[in-house]
């Protein structure tokens, strides 16, 4: 199953919307990841609606495990 997440575009810094884990901030839907992006952001044209594949979340989750 897909997952999607929100891509922070922030110039030099660019990464992930996260959970207060570190995590990235996953939703099963590219529609619902769209909806959050414009309802609940305060600026919603930086973030992008991207899809996370599993090998991104496990390089990522293993980044931040090792840091």
């Amino acid at each position: 199953m897909s997952k999607f997440g929100l891509f922070i575009v922030n110039g030099d810094k660019d990464d992930w919307m996260r959970e207060s884990d570190k995590s990235i901030s996953i939703w099963d839907s590219k529609e619902e990841a769209e909806s959050w992006r414009k309802n609940y952001t305060v600026h919603p044209s930086k973030y992008q609606v991207k899809l996370v594949s599993s090998k991104t979340l496990k390089e990522d989750k293993k980044f931040y495990n090792e840091s």
